[in-house]
């Protein structure tokens, strides 16, 4: 590959990093958020966080992803082009990975796949390494935030937004609800503490290899060339 102006060696060092930026999470608004039509969807291996959001949000319209619900979800997206679909999501650490769930997500997508208009968020429980977290809770919701990102890319008539939580709560979820959230179309918004992250990939460049670098020195044990003696291990001292 040539680039004008540009020398192999540089381009042979160039890779890309996150850089992450970190604002402050937009106040809770507005009756237009709260007026905005949606139904919030959960995977069917998680009633109980279904049954909580619903205790919380007495009003919300919530339901485990089941052949009939997505049937149902697909024939209101095409009658509301303003309907917007809340995929929440919050896999316990100890699970095993729940293939009823993703596949479900998947049959959601299928049905959707037709419609010209779709808003879709995905809320998971900390599914993306940030400097906001700690850690990450289960790696099967970095699955839905993955194909939130593909989607936001195949489709660009649709609007599909990602959020990962540091901590998962009807509480939280009813205060993000409320709140005009950023639109970054492929990209993870991690929210934590009342501010957001984005990270975006920046070009950098690898520092070069030290002459005298401790690996340079054991490159003959590594390929095979004997250090010392005729074992080829190194020699040590008493």
């Amino acid at each position: 590959m040539e680039f004008a102006g540009i020398s192999q060696k540089a381009i042979d060092s160039l890779v890309f990093s996150p850089t992450w930026k970190i604002l402050p999470l937009p106040a809770l608004s507005t009756a237009e958020q709260e007026k905005e039509p949606r139904i919030i969807i959960v995977p069917p291996s998680q009633a109980a966080l279904r049954q909580e959001i619903a205790d919380r949000l007495p009003q919300a319209d919530v339901r485990l992803l089941t052949p009939q619900s997505i049937d149902d979800l697909a024939r209101a997206v095409a009658g509301s082009a303003a309907l917007r679909l809340c995929f929440v999501t919050r896999t316990p650490w100890r699970a095993a990975v729940p293939d009823e769930d993703v596949s479900a997500f998947f049959h959601l997508l299928k049905a959707l796949g037709d419609k010209p208009a779709v808003k879709l968020d995905v809320f998971t429980d900390k599914a993306v390494a940030s400097p906001l977290f700690e850690s990450v809770t289960h790696p099967v919701d970095g699955v839905y935030v993955g194909l939130a990102q593909t989607l936001a890319k195949e489709r660009p008539e649709w609007i599909v937004r990602s959020f990962s939580l540091q901590k998962l709560t009807a509480d939280a979820l009813q205060d993000l609800l409320r709140a005009s959230l950023p639109t970054h179309p492929g990209t993870p918004v991690c929210i934590a503490e009342g501010r957001y992250g984005v990270a975006e990939m920046q070009p950098t460049t690898l520092s070069s290899w030290p002459a005298q670098s401790a690996f340079r020195r054991q490159a003959g044990g590594i390929s095979g060339r004997p250090l010392s003696g005729e074992t080829g291990y190194p020699r040590t001292s008493a």
